[in-house]
């Protein structure tokens, strides 16, 4: 590997950054890099534009760090930033450790505008879940970590933490109003327990969603089960071969012997936040059940609920995330 010394102004900053970040978490930063100056390393591309790290590239500069080393890797390396004046096992080293952690949480706000322009402009789809993300969390994720963080630091200048979405798989069957409607929840986030993305990712759990959605629809609707009826979910916002919520249908409608529309409404847009939506075929049956097996804001059932009014609709969810 290579290295070279650049002068800080040099680098160029991302003018498609995703990260608004926040008032408080700048100040985390700011705060950090005065008391111990610079930590962890930041990231550009080989036109030297900063890929990670603006936030801090930006806050370096404001306290006076004029160089950066540069470290050039094609990524088949892991590249480590070595502190000579500093030993982990020592208070300055575990308060650095805390506040590395704390800063790059408390100083998140998504870009919510911005990721959907690179989207149009890329003609891609980002497939956030895979980063532990969901579009529906993205959007509100800033100001709620904001908050929680200021209120869990008060004591601390420099510290603060997060939590990521968790689900002990706990069973508590919940009835939540949305708007003009109700829906019925399987099981509620918590407090420990696995994460949501991790929760889709195993495969076993298709059959776990299954079974409990077959036997709360048996319990609830009981004999009103017949041919009047139909099962949908949601519709996919991704392009994979095996989407969850599908898998997941098709085993519930197979059970229940009820006809599954696959694909019976699509998104015609990007926006997590205002969804648009249309539906893709005709449905005879006069009930739907629809399914869908995370909900944190409550809109993309929101946006369902309005191209089936001239239907009697029962809603179903694996885990209420809101």
């Amino acid at each position: 590997m290579k290295t070279k010394t650049l002068k800080i102004e040099k680098l160029v900053p991302d003018d498609k950054n995703f990260n608004k970040g926040t008032e408080y978490g700048e100040q985390l930063i700011d705060n950090s890099i005065g008391k111990f100056g610079a930590g962890r390393s930041i990231l550009i591309d080989k036109n030297n534009r900063i890929i990670a790290g603006n936030k801090s590239t930006l806050h370096a500069i404001n306290k006076g760090i004029e160089d950066v080393l540069i470290v050039e890797t094609d990524g088949s390396k892991l590249v480590a930033v070595k502190r000579t004046d500093i030993d982990l096992h020592s208070a300055t080293g575990r308060e650095l450790a805390l506040a590395d952690n704390a800063t790059a949480k408390a100083n998140i706000e998504f870009d919510m505008d911005m990721i959907r322009a690179v989207e149009e402009e890329l003609n891609i789809d980002f497939e956030t879940t895979d980063m532990g993300l969901s579009f529906e969390e993205l959007g509100i994720v800033g100001v709620a970590v904001e908050a929680e963080v200021e209120e869990q630091t008060k004591r601390s200048p420099i510290f603060g933490t997060g939590r990521t979405a968790l689900c002990d798989m706990k069973e508590k069957l919940t009835l939540h109003k949305r708007t003009d409607f109700y829906y019925l929840s399987c099981w509620n986030k918590s407090d420990d327990g696995q994460s949501l993305s991790d929760i889709k990712q195993e495969a076993s759990n298709i059959l776990v969603f299954a079974e409990m959605f077959t036997g709360v629809l048996r319990a609830v609707l009981g004999h009103n089960l017949c041919d009047g009826w139909c099962i949908i979910t949601t519709p996919k916002r991704r392009n994979k071969e095996v989407n969850f919520a599908d898998q997941v249908a098709k085993m519930v409608a197979k059970d229940l012997n009820v006809k599954y529309y696959e694909d019976a409404i699509t998104c015609k847009n990007r926006d997590r936040i205002k969804p648009v939506f249309k539906l893709e075929c005709e449905i005879v049956e006069r009930n739907v059940i629809v399914l869908d097996d995370i909900v944190t804001t409550g809109t993309t059932l929101i946006a369902v609920n309005g191209l089936l009014r001239d239907k009697n609709r029962f809603y179903l969810v694996g885990i209420n995330n809101n």
